[in-house]
């Protein structure tokens, strides 16, 4: 018998799957369950990017504290939300704009709430300015958290590993925003967001999730983006 070996590899065909994909496919390739290396984020810090930022005149920049380095490590495979807080009360805007994993430009607008930190609800993965309107007497930091991006468009989490053992203690999971709706500055990632509830990122936990995803609408609607 004759082994027939195939010699036709069309180049416009993608025949490469993401190794984050060890779910089950359908037979169009989409996958309906994913399991999600988010490999191991560094350590929160709340004035990662800004230290203290003077708003007496509103202003933007893109000039961000030391301590960011936008690299993988610190801001997760694909990406984690930001953090705001005010040094006095105040209910500024503060705008921040930036990327996803995929490169894709996006916008978060964020209201302050006097000293309690509000916590973003995007994933970014790299932040390229922050904006902030005016606010006469008040200081601003900026830096990353603990909710940690997913690369699917994210419907319900199945499972959560952590360090290779299941954790006891799932985290939460916001599911991607529905593809009925436009993103906006201030509504759900398009792909959602996992926050752990315990073994909190630090730069050596590890964490897997296995979730169901949206296979006819992988990577959600389009970021909102605005330039600052």
């Amino acid at each position: 018998m004759t082994r027939r070996v195939a010699s036709f590899y069309p180049q416009r065909v993608n025949l490469w799957f993401d190794k984050a994909v060890i779910g089950g496919f359908g037979a169009d390739g989409s996958p309906d369950i994913a399991v999600m290396d988010l490999g191991a984020p560094a350590t929160r810090d709340v004035d990662g990017l800004l230290v203290a930022q003077d708003m007496t005149t509103a202003g933007t920049t893109s000039t961000f504290a030391a301590a960011y380095l936008g690299t993988e490590a610190q801001m997760g495979k694909y990406g984690r939300n930001i953090v705001v807080d005010a040094s006095g009360a105040s209910t500024a805007l503060v705008r921040v704009q930036g990327r996803d994993y995929l490169g894709q430009p996006m916008t978060e607008t964020l209201t302050l709430n006097g000293t309690a930190a509000v916590q973003g609800i995007k994933a970014f993965r790299f932040v390229d300015v922050i904006g902030w309107n005016a606010e006469a007497g008040v200081n601003l930091t900026v830096g990353w958290d603990n909710s940690l991006g997913v690369p699917y468009r994210c419907l319900e989490m199945i499972s959560e590993i952590k360090n290779n053992t299941v954790a006891a203690n799932a985290g939460a999971l916001t599911a991607g925003l529905a593809v009925t709706s436009t993103a906006g500055a201030t509504n759900a990632d398009p792909r959602g967001l996992y926050t752990p509830s315990t073994a909190l990122p630090n730069g050596s936990t590890t964490f897997v999730i296995r979730c169901v995803v949206d296979k006819s609408y992988l990577l959600g609607v389009q970021h909102y983006f605005t330039a600052l």
